[in-house]
């Protein structure tokens, strides 16, 4: 038998992994753009 408290965790475990993605994504972009301005100037 399934409870709704394992869906909770398993939407939760996803929203945690996705965040954690996010994070890296962006600091992959800050990255980036700094490179691109250091080549504007």
């Amino acid at each position: 038998m399934r409870y709704w408290t394992d869906d909770v965790r398993a939407v939760f475990e996803k929203l945690r992994t996705a965040s954690i993605h996010l994070e890296a994504f962006q600091r992959q972009v800050e990255k980036d753009s700094r490179q691109y301005s250091f080549a504007a100037e």
